[in-house]
């Protein structure tokens, strides 16, 4: 525990040294121990947040059989959900819409524009389509025997 206290405190001089040598000193003299440091440190952040996951990992297993526990680890490392809307914009883009009831009509009045469009192509084409005489034999119920016929077609050509 101690050597871990030493090595961080080592670590956050190295990165106080670090950000002070960017910010104030570009000299080239330093690039060679900047980029040994920044690497050094980047190395001892990813042992500490594999450290972390494992560590985690293990108290999650540890509680499988218990859904309440289960859940509060898996809170711990994900944080709880919250249920919120995105601001949407009104229909002209101007204004930012926070409020739930105002976010809902706007989602509202989207769907009804979107889907209560005049077609805007002519539809005059479709009286020179030939009219091609009904296929009555689609209109009765298929038998269980066709029906598994299909089925078993489906299964054998997946």
């Amino acid at each position: 525990m101690l050597e871990e206290y030493v090595f961080s405190s080592q670590l956050i001089i190295n990165m106080l040294w670090l950000i002070l040598t960017i910010t104030q000193c570009k000299a080239a003299a330093h690039y060679q121990r900047r980029i040994r440091i920044r690497s050094q440190v980047q190395h001892h952040l990813h042992e500490m947040r594999n450290s972390w996951w494992m560590t985690k990992a293990q108290e999650i297993q540890e509680h499988a059989n218990n859904i309440r526990a289960f859940s509060e680890a898996l809170n711990s490392v994900f944080g709880t959900i919250r249920r919120s809307f995105c601001h949407v914009k009104d229909s002209s883009g101007a204004l930012l819409i926070k409020e739930r009831d105002g976010i809902l009509s706007r989602w509202a009045e989207h769907f009804n524009t979107l889907l209560n469009k005049r077609n805007p192509s002519h539809t005059s084409f479709l009286d020179s389509l030939p009219t091609l005489p009904p296929i009555t034999c689609l209109d009765n119920t298929p038998t269980l025997t066709e029906v598994r016929s299909a089925i078993s077609g489906l299964l054998i050509d997946h």
